[in-house]
C-alpha cells in the first residue's frame, strides 16, 4: 500500500488536472489496498481532485485485470481508464508486462510502474522500488545486539528510471520530502 500511495502521490504531482488511474490486480484483497493507498496519495496532494474540464469524473479511475494472462481484457481495461480522461497510470508489479506498457505508451498517458519495462518509452515517469534491505537489517542486528529492541525499521523506497525528465528535479525534491 505504501508504494501505491507515492506513486498516486507522484500522479498528483506530475498530472494535469489531477487524472490519474490505476490498474489494480486480481486478488480482492491486494486490488483493494492498492486502491486506497493510490487513492490516499493522490488526495494527499490534491485534496478533492476535482477536474476543471470535461470528462468530470473522480479521480483517481480505476480498472482491475482480472486475469493478466488475457491479453485482449487487460488492454480493454487500459482503454477504459483512457476513456475516462486518465493522463497518468499506475501499473503495480502484479499486473505489469511489456504488453501493457506499450500499449499504455501509445495511449496519452504517462506511466508510473513498480517494475521497469524492457525498454521505458518517453511517457515512463518513474519505478518506485524497495531500497537494500540488508542495510536496514545490519541497523536493526546492531541495535538488536546493543539492546535496543523497540526501534522500528523500514526499507526505503527508492525512484529510479527517471530519464525522462517528467519527474523533474522540482517535483522530485517534492516527492523526497514526502518519503522523508
Amino acid at each position: 500500500q505504501e508504494m501505491a500511495f507515492i506513486a498516486g502521490y507522484i500522479a498528483g504531482v506530475i498530472t494535469p488536472d489531477w487524472r490519474g488511474g490505476v490498474l489494480l490486480p486480481a486478488d480482492p484483497v491486494a486490488a483493494q489496498a492498492v486502491q486506497a493507498g493510490f487513492a490516499n496519495g493522490l488526495h494527499f496532494w490534491c485534496g478533492l481532485c476535482q477536474p476543471a474540464y470535461a470528462p468530470f469524473v473522480v479521480y483517481p479511475q480505476t480498472a482491475q485485470i482480472t486475469d493478466p494472462a488475457d491479453p485482449v481484457t487487460t488492454l480493454a481495461r487500459v482503454d477504459e481508464l483512457a476513456n475516462m480522461g486518465v493522463t497518468t497510470i499506475y501499473v503495480p508489479a502484479e499486473v505489469a508486462s511489456d504488453a501493457v506498457f506499450d500499449y499504455i505508451a501509445k495511449k496519452p498517458a504517462l506511466i508510473i510502474g513498480t517494475i521497469s519495462p524492457a525498454a521505458p518509452s518517453g511517457q515512463w515517469v518513474v519505478t518506485l522500488r524497495r531500497g537494500d534491505p540488508v542495510g536496514s537489517f545490519a541497523q536493526a542486528w546492531t541495535d538488536a545486539v546493543a539492546g535496543n529492541m523497540a526501534i522500528t525499521y523500514s526499507v526505503p523506497l527508492q525512484l529510479t528510471d527517471t530519464g525522462s525528465g517528467i519527474l523533474d528535479e522540482a517535483r522530485q525534491r517534492v516527492v523526497d520530502e514526502m518519503l522523508s
